[in-house]
């Protein structure tokens, strides 16, 4: 990181600007009518790469399954992304082929209205450093978010967004309890919405707003500077 580099800097020395998302993007979708359909859907958007992968949450679901399966066939796990073999896999070893679609790649329209029809969006992150785009996507569908995370900043984001859910990355049996909840609330129609408070921090319009005040002060204090060493020389 910079602070760990540049030794000389704190906190107070950075200012963070994340990526945010382009409401341009959302802006057919939330008028959208809500979808006819039966089902919880759970969305992810993006490619599985490195050590990430569904398999948590696929064995989760199946595990809610096998203990409750009146509910089979009211919930549907969709992937958007480039897809992988070994993802379909995962899918038949636990029995899930009725249950998951993968989407393939999409164009980013497409993408998007995906995410605004989906009533759950799911977050994999297997580390504590990356800010990834999608998450400030999700936050531009308003939908809630269930994390698998670790703990980190990343973390803290969903939590704040007041729609969100954090699971450990690993534990099967916290992906069962928050699939339940989750359910329950779906049933009840009381799942959570992020608030349009939330989300306008990270419009990118708004971020670009954040940026140019940023240039601004700089050039303000590279003219105090410039002024005060006039006034030293003379």
């Amino acid at each position: 990181s910079i602070l760990s580099h540049y030794v000389g800097l704190d906190y107070h020395d950075v200012v963070i600007i994340p990526q945010g998302y382009d409401p341009a993007d959302f802006a057919f979708a939330h008028g959208s009518k809500p979808s006819q359909r039966r089902k919880m859907r759970i969305t992810h958007a993006g490619t599985f790469y490195a050590d990430r992968n569904p398999s948590v949450l696929l064995h989760a679901l199946h595990n809610v399954f096998q203990d409750t399966p009146q509910i089979r066939g009211r919930v549907e796990v969709t992937f958007v992304g480039n897809t992988r073999e070994e993802d379909q896999l995962l899918v038949n070893k636990f029995g899930l082929q009725n249950d998951v679609i993968f989407h393939g790649y999409l164009p980013h329209q497409e993408c998007t209205q995906r995410l605004c029809d989906s009533d759950i969006l799911w977050l994999v992150l297997d580390n504590d450093y990356q800010s990834p785009g999608k998450l400030y996507e999700y936050f531009g569908a308003r939908k809630p978010i269930l994390g698998s995370v670790m703990e980190g900043y990343t973390k803290q984001l969903v939590l704040e967004s007041g729609a969100g859910v954090c699971v450990p990355l690993k534990d099967i049996k916290a992906h069962e309890t928050a699939f339940r909840e989750l359910f329950a609330q779906y049933e009840k129609n009381q799942l959570g919405k992020i608030s349009e408070e939330f989300a306008t921090r990270y419009n990118r319009r708004v971020l670009t707003g954040e940026l140019a005040r940023q240039f601004e002060s700089l050039m303000d204090l590279d003219k105090n500077a410039l002024v005060k060493r006039e006034e030293e020389v003379s």
